[in-house]
């Protein structure tokens, strides 16, 4: 009839750190603190990161450096020229995805309503092919793409595609460098279990 319990328990935190491939602590970015959802620029030259309740944070890692992008936002992806950052946020009352700057100069640009089902991206290809998870109170989290969002003109592909929609949750999808495969996590076995699908068929 004795209950134990731990109290105050919280820890150190979190520090984003370089590591070697055999698993050597090379150096750390940043200070120790809840740092969340670490996405390299693809030059490697600058990061984003969430710190919980202080928003999406933008790291210059050769100054060591940092500046909030904004506020009340999940975790960042960079677009293929690194010229901007896209993540899923809450700007004056309006739930979406959205883009910024890199350089942290102007404001939210919204990209993508989201006022039913939230939506998170997840990747950016190098070809400008944005992908994103749905989360849908019918089937779960599904997988959406879309080719060059933000587009104004009419072409072909300009808006958001269902790509994966089940029973099960599908999320972090990740697109090959030759573009023709979608890697993603599926927990249709009752595991979070990695697949591989042709894309975009």
């Amino acid at each position: 009839g004795t209950l134990v319990y731990v109290s105050n328990l919280r820890g150190a935190g979190y520090q984003p750190t370089w590591m070697d491939r055999t698993g050597k602590r090379l150096s750390s970015v940043g200070p120790l603190g809840d740092h969340r959802g670490v996405a390299l620029s693809r030059d490697g030259l600058f990061a984003t990161l969430i710190r919980t309740g202080e928003g999406l944070h933008l790291y210059d890692l050769a100054r060591n450096s940092e500046v909030r992008l904004t506020a009340n936002a999940g975790p960042g992806i960079w677009s293929p020229d690194g010229s901007y950052v896209v993540f899923a946020a809450t700007v004056d009352g309006v739930r979406g995805i959205y883009r910024k700057s890199a350089n942290g100069s102007g404001t939210e640009e919204l990209l993508l309503p989201s006022p039913t089902n939230r939506q998170i991206p997840a990747d950016f290809s190098q070809t400008g092919t944005l992908f994103f998870t749905e989360q849908d109170p019918k089937t779960g989290s599904d997988i959406w793409y879309w080719s060059n969002p933000g587009e104004t003109s009419t072409k072909a592909g300009s808006k958001p595609e269902k790509f994966l929609a089940t029973a099960a949750m599908e999320t972090q999808p990740q697109l090959s460098p030759d573009g023709r495969w979608l890697a993603y996590v599926s927990d249709e076995t009752g595991n979070g279990e990695v697949y591989v699908r042709q894309f975009p068929s």
